[in-house]
């Protein structure tokens, strides 16, 4: 058997205080030295699923008005499109049009 599955000091459990969780990374970082260290990975992955939950409801929530802004901006493109590519093409600057 493994040396480190019957060595005492591997096979103690760490009674990590829940209350300690908080929301924001930072807060753990600020406190790294009065934690218990077998807690500090609980905590750090609670903060960060933490961290994945509000992204994604962040993300939901700009999604669910992205076809109107998308709606918007094709409008907007198709307005200012045609008044660009005609004084860009008037000078010639870019383009050597010939008819063939």
């Amino acid at each position: 058997m493994n040396q480190a599955m019957t060595d005492p000091a591997c096979t103690e459990t760490a009674s990590c205080d829940l209350s300690r969780i908080s929301s924001a990374l930072y807060t753990l970082v600020a406190a790294v030295d009065t934690l218990e260290p077998a807690c500090i990975d609980l905590y750090t992955l609670y903060e960060l699923l933490t961290v994945l939950q509000q992204t994604l409801t962040n993300y939901t929530g700009i999604t669910s008005s992205y076809n109107d802004k998308l709606t918007d901006y094709v409008k907007l493109i198709k307005e200012i499109i045609p008044d660009q590519l005609a004084a860009l093409m008037s000078n010639n600057a870019y383009f050597q049009c010939t008819y063939s």
